[in-house]
């Protein structure tokens, strides 16, 4: 009997010529747009998805993050954080996203605890 998994590590992505198939802990972060969602890579890829940033994070586990209304993050691709004021992540790529004031406590709390 196959045992149930409550964290997928695959997910199946919608995009504009059907799905894409891709290991979880290979998403960096993902960034929306007008019409979908940029989702970008480790191995430095990106690709864009028909599904909101909020349908993509009620999809993948719980050390994704969301930093931003239109960023959500990896929490294990990220690299550093600077500032004390305004908050930003350095992902695994080299990429600086900003945090948002809402977000920017928490995050702080949770990075300690990583």
């Amino acid at each position: 009997m196959a045992s149930f998994n409550a964290e997928p590590s695959r997910l199946a992505i919608p995009t504009s010529n059907g799905y894409l198939f891709r290991n979880v802990q290979d998403l960096t972060y993902c960034r929306s747009d007008k019409n979908g969602t940029w989702i970008y890579c480790r191995d430095g890829h990106r690709f864009f998805s028909s599904k909101s940033i909020r349908g993509l994070e009620e999809l993948l586990p719980e050390n994704f993050f969301r930093i931003h209304a239109s960023v959500l993050i990896n929490l294990s691709h990220v690299t550093s954080s600077n500032g004390n004021r305004s908050l930003q992540v350095v992902m695994i790529d080299g990429e600086k996203l900003d945090v948002s004031r809402r977000q920017h406590k928490k995050l702080k709390e949770i990075l300690v605890q990583l």
